[in-house]
């Protein structure tokens, strides 16, 4: 710290102790301040220190070392002797304040030395020893850096010691002006934050004029009301202030929870998406824009969609009419929801219900990358490439459940399934897919090219996928299926693919599609299905509609490595995820909530398959379903304290935590129970409830409408009754049976409680209710001596009696 003062004596001052005022031009007028007194002192005193101040001043102004900083040091500041000598009239307890920007320095004059310290840090500068403290002349303290000096106390009052007796009137003005403009910049800060935190304000922002005289559509029955769309929402004339509460006032508390927004309105249903992407891995981000065509339902003037981490041009947001004939609303304003993944486009007035329109946004973002928390959204990978040893990067997507708004602006839950038209905009040594086949690849300057791609069947936005492989780092082999001409194919890294490494999983991939095309009586809908192979996933697999990806030892086999039980694991991700192209992709669940219809069909029908293709033996699949889905099964269900039902209501803000072996497994398993106890009809409804709700987003209703209409056993007892028992409360029933004879009858008493696999005595003190839960439950029971009389039984009770017309055998 010794280094940051210098002190230098000052010569005998002037012989005339009276002000003398700046030479012209030179800038600087130092203000005297009355020097530090006790308040006791006498007018002589007083006088004393009065004259004392103005030679300061005087020594202060012409002095050469006070005037000109030294080379190592920035500004000089003047200590008259009279403030560092020790003289009780003069100084008092003898301390002096000086303040600079990072702290104060305080000194303490004592046998002639000025000693200073910096925030309680002691200085070793010192009064040079060749100024004797007898030497009235003073000192000069230099320091490093910038310091300044200012005045404690207000003008009426007496100075105390620790007053500062010299101000620099150009330093004080810009100090205030420094101050001022801190002021201004933390109430500007503090505006934004207290802004976003309660919404009540935003900017309007000017909507430019767009003719959209490009826009067209595919779809023969939006041709026909399809014209080139000439109204187009005006420019705002000003820029005004926005009242946010009102607009949120105005959306439908069905899209609330709490008051807070919670998920999209159903006023605007998404008709298509023409969405274009420019990809620039090299940079790790993405620019793009999207005109979405939608339907107005109910007349609003808030828009609203998902959108997160995406920056959106505000200026070139608009909004055009599809059809003539009305007004298109201006855009007053527009915004995020502070803290939630919504973007509000505020109107000045509504929209038109049963009327068309197109929504123009262009948008930026950045691609998460291979060292992100997750791997969502459009994200990039390295991998080696065997045959050169090479690092090589891909581009992969994952947009379910809610990632597609990582991606660009969209509607961005599955209940809101629209036709999709993607162009991706690429360096030419890239391969670019997406669900649907490429149309053409159009070439640019400068290596860069835009790859255009057939509109796809309508889907939800978690199914939609872009990818962009090397092509010198990837390989694909494929095969068609003859009856459909459908390509299937399956990409990895050209060693893997020379070395025959996925062979298997195409074969399995084929075979999967066969089957279920048979077993729903329904054909897969999409011309082409991909298998992308990927270093890394956010979860195994993903079933993307027409490009399925999977990590690489999911589905790539090992000839040093594979067997049995390897090849067996291959063969269950793929049919799980091939089933999901039927389940999931053509008839999709509403909500996020209805997950079961979504993985509790797919898990089950990896059974279902095994057993088919593989022509594995019941009692093979039996093992597995007990193993795997048993297992699993009780271990999550029975954790009591973090344990959710099936279907959870409400949906919950982040739906992944759903993803769990209660919504896999334990779904799979009441398939599982449908399917035994319905028999053949059960295949009967599926077929039924995949024709009836084709390219649809469903709810469990439907599927007990399909099957009610097949059911023998439950027809007294109301099939959606009966499922709800498992699907809205958590656990499930263990079922103890006794018997016994009385003459020639033989009666069976039922009795069913909740299992607790590993009770949670805490969460049993805190919801007792759980041991009184009850179920509807069906059982089927046969015997020996007549195994083709089946009987089902049917109950709700605690307890349950039934008496058969004979006596059980030892045997049964």
């Amino acid at each position: 710290m010794s280094a940051d003062v210098v002190l230098k004596c000052l010569p005998p001052p002037p012989a005339n102790n009276k002000r003398i005022p700046s030479p012209i031009g030179q800038r600087r007028d130092y203000r005297g301040i009355a020097s530090p007194t006790s308040g006791n002192e006498t007018n002589s005193q007083k006088q004393h220190l009065l004259q004392n101040q103005n030679v300061a001043q005087a020594q202060y102004q012409h002095h050469p070392l006070a005037r000109t900083p030294s080379p190592t040091t920035n500004t000089g500041y003047y200590i008259p002797a009279s403030l560092y000598n020790s003289t009780p009239t003069v100084i008092g307890n003898n301390t002096l304040t000086i303040s600079r920007s990072h702290g104060n320095l305080v000194g303490s004059a004592a046998s002639g030395k000025l000693q200073l310290s910096d925030a309680g840090s002691p200085l070793s500068a010192t009064t040079p020893s060749e100024c004797p403290s007898s030497y009235g002349n003073g000192m000069v303290v230099h320091f490093k850096g910038p310091p300044t000096l200012e005045r404690n106390s207000s003008p009426t009052t007496h100075l105390t010691n620790n007053d500062v007796f010299y101000v620099s009137r150009v330093r004080l003005i810009l100090g205030c002006l420094a101050f001022i403009i801190f002021a201004i910049i933390a109430a500007l800060i503090a505006g934004i934050l207290i802004r976003r935190a309660i919404n009540d304000s935003c900017t309007v922002k000017e909507s430019k004029q767009n003719s959209f005289g490009d826009l067209s559509t595919t779809d023969d029955n939006l041709k026909a009301s399809t014209q080139k769309s000439v109204l187009v929402s005006e420019s705002a004339s000003s820029v005004e202030t926005c009242d946010i509460q009102f607009y949120m006032n105005l959306l439908p508390d069905s899209a609330k929870r709490d008051g807070v927004l919670r998920h999209l309105p159903r006023d605007i249903w998404p008709y298509k998406y023409n969405v274009d992407w420019t990809l620039n891995p090299e940079h790790s981000n993405f620019s793009g824009h999207v005109d979405v065509v939608f339907n107005c339902t109910e007349a609003t003037s808030v828009v609203v969609l998902n959108v997160e981490g995406v920056e959106i041009d505000e200026e070139h947001t608009a909004l055009s009419a599809v059809s003539h004939g009305h007004r298109v609303p201006n855009i007053e304003c527009q915004w995020n929801l502070y803290n939630k993944p919504f973007y509000l486009i505020a109107l000045d007035s509504k929209l038109i219900s049963g009327q068309q329109y197109t929504m123009h946004i262009k948008f930026t973002g950045k691609m998460f990358g291979p060292d992100s928390r997750d791997i969502i959204g459009i994200h990039w990978l390295n991998y080696t490439n065997g045959n050169d040893q090479q690092p090589h990067k891909i581009i992969s997507s994952q947009m379910q459940p809610q990632y597609a708004r990582t991606a660009f602006p969209c509607w961005d839950e599955p209940v809101f399934k629209a036709v999709f038209e993607v162009s991706l905009t690429h360096e030419d040594h890239y391969i670019a897919m997406s669900n649907m086949p490429a149309l053409k690849t159009d070439k640019h300057k400068e290596n860069w090219s835009t790859t255009v791609f057939s509109p796809s069947k309508p889907m939800s936005t978690y199914l939609l996928t872009v990818a962009l492989i090397e092509k010198q780092g990837y390989g694909s082999v494929q095969q068609v299926i003859d009856d459909s001409n459908v390509i299937v194919a399956a990409w990895g890294p050209q060693h893997e693919i020379d070395q025959g490494h996925l062979n298997l999983g195409l074969e399995f991939t084929t075979k999967s599609i066969l089957f279920f095309e048979e077993y729903f009586q329904v054909k897969y809908p999409l011309p082409k299905l991909d298998s992308l192979t990927v270093p890394k996933h956010y979860g195994g697999a993903m079933e993307n509609w027409g490009i399925i990806t999977y990590i690489y030892p999911n589905f790539i086999t090992d000839s040093q490595l594979s067997n049995e039980v390897h090849e067996r694991k291959i063969f269950m991700f793929i049919a799980h995820e091939v089933s999901h192209q039927w389940f999931g992709n053509l008839v999709t669940p509403a909500s996020w909530s209805q997950l079961w219809l979504n993985e509790g069909f797919a898990a089950y029908f990896e059974l279902v398959s095994m057993q088919n293709i593989l022509n594995n033996s019941i009692s093979q699949v039996d093992l597995v379903y007990t193993v795997y889905m048993v297992t699993v099964m009780t271990m999550a269900d029975s954790h009591l304290d973090n344990n959710h039902p099936i279907v959870v209501i409400p949906e919950p803000d982040d739906p992944v935590s759903l993803f769990d072996a209660i919504s896999y497994n334990k779904g799979a398993s009441l398939v599982r129970m449908l399917a035994l106890l319905l028999g053949d009809s059960f295949q009967i409804s599926l077929q039924k409830y995949m024709r009836a709700n084709a390219f649809k987003a469903t709810k469990s209703r439907q599927l007990w409408t399909a099957m009610d209409s097949e059911d023998t056993i439950f027809r007294q007892h109301d099939l959606e009754t009966f499922m709800n028992h498992y699907l809205h409360q958590i656990g499930y029933p263990i079922v103890e049976v006794d018997y016994w004879d009385n003459g020639n009858r033989t009666y069976l008493r039922f009795s069913q409680s909740p299992f607790i696999l590993m009770a949670d005595h805490q969460f049993l003190t805190d919801h007792p209710e759980y041991l009184l839960s009850k179920w509807v439950i069906a059982i089927k029971c046969f015997t020996s001596k007549k195994p083709a009389l089946i009987e089902t039984y049917v109950f709700s009770t605690r307890q349950y009696e039934v008496h058969l017309d004979y006596q059980l055998g030892e045997d049964d």
